[in-house]
């Protein structure tokens, strides 16, 4: 009797759990009649799965997805959603199968390099045979800036869009992760410095003739020991504003950063400053001393080799000047404008030379 109520019990709570687990792996699969499974899912239709979208499908399906087994390990009376433990740890468990990249070339990607495969690759499902998590070059910005690529010479419009072209993505035995055939060829030699006689021939830039065609400056100010400017009662943005003031009061064209011209220029302004202790005053400061440098940087055309019809260019600095200073510790605006005065001269001397002054609109001083 005993043995005939438990069967019964047994029976009907099977029959109930089978038909629970059964709703739960259809409900899960969500496979659709007539439809090929990997449309619906990237695993068995008796497990439950990862829905993908019509987008994706056979194309981007990790091959061990055919089985959790390979890759996760198998729990008793595991009835969650959840993802179930690896049966070892990334990248341990991807050169199960992928051959380990590292020891194939002197150069190797950072992410190889510390097993963080998952920050390219997704491991289940991806709309692309190689299960990048995004399309090149976005996912090549994840890390590396677009803007700092468009100011390398050798990048072009097109190229900086297809790293994938002249890049490994894993190793490579040369620099930058270049690939192999890249090497070979004219621009790769000329990149890794082993065919001299394709690389551009030296240019010569005489300094006030570089200037000419100009219709402004941008200036970048950069001030080392700012601090000291704040600390002896000087703004900040003290050296910006004069050079800036000589260069219109000299009649040159002030250009922002998003203005657009023929000829792009950029006057580099480098203050550094260090206190100078007192012989007779231990622990006091006399003066501040240090140096001043102006420097234009413009973009310039290189010579190209004999048979060589591809453009080249670079950034360069095509005009230059400074000077030591020494300042007492209240003379800072005063000694300030005193050389910038004299440095913005030399330099809107030579800039008015090859630039004739009535091409150049001439602020007046308040």
């Amino acid at each position: 009797m005993k043995v005939n109520v438990l069967l019964a019990f047994a029976a009907f709570f099977g029959a109930l759990g089978i038909s629970i687990l059964t709703l739960a792996g259809e409900q899960a699969d969500k496979t659709v009649p007539g439809q090929p499974l990997a449309r619906q899912t990237v695993h068995d239709p008796n497990l439950k799965g990862l829905a993908i979208t019509d987008s994706e499908g056979t194309w981007g399906r990790h091959e061990p997805l055919k089985s959790c087994a390979p890759c996760h390990r198998d729990q008793a009376g595991q009835t969650s959603a959840d993802k179930l433990p690896l049966v070892a740890p990334v990248p341990e468990l991807c050169y199960t199968c992928h051959e380990k990249r590292t020891a194939q070339g002197g150069w190797v990607h950072g992410p190889v390099a510390t097993g963080e495969c998952l920050l390219c690759h997704e491991p289940h499902t991806a709309s692309n045979k190689s299960l990048l998590s995004k399309t090149i070059p976005e996912l090549c910005y994840r890390c590396h800036e677009a803007d700092t690529l468009r100011l390398v010479a050798n990048h072009s419009k097109e190229s900086y869009r297809r790293c994938d072209d002249c890049h490994a993505a894993h190793t490579s035995p040369g620099r930058m992760l270049l690939k192999e055939d890249f090497l070979k060829t004219d621009a790769g030699l000329v990149y890794a410095g082993k065919n001299p006689s394709a690389q551009p021939r030296p240019v010569f830039v005489d300094r006030r003739e570089s200037l000419n065609g100009l219709e402004g400056v941008e200036v970048v100010a950069v001030v080392d020991g700012a601090e000291l400017f704040k600390r002896y009662g000087a703004a900040e943005d003290l050296v910006q504003t004069e050079v800036e003031r000589q260069l219109q009061l000299n009649g040159i064209r002030i250009l922002h950063r998003a203005e657009q011209t023929t000829k792009q220029s950029s006057l580099q302004v480098y203050l550094r400053l260090m206190e100078v202790p007192s012989f007779h005053r231990p622990g006091q400061v006399d003066a501040l001393s240090g140096s001043f440098n102006l420097f234009l940087q413009q973009t310039v055309e290189l010579l190209p080799s004999p048979g060589d019809e591809k453009r080249k260019y670079c950034t360069a600095t095509t005009w230059d000047t400074g000077a030591i200073l020494i300042w007492g510790t209240s003379q800072i605006e005063d000694g300030l404008k005193e050389a910038v005065e004299v440095l913005v001269g030399r330099f809107s001397k030579d800039y008015l030379a090859a630039n004739h002054r009535s091409e150049v609109p001439t602020v007046k001083s308040d």
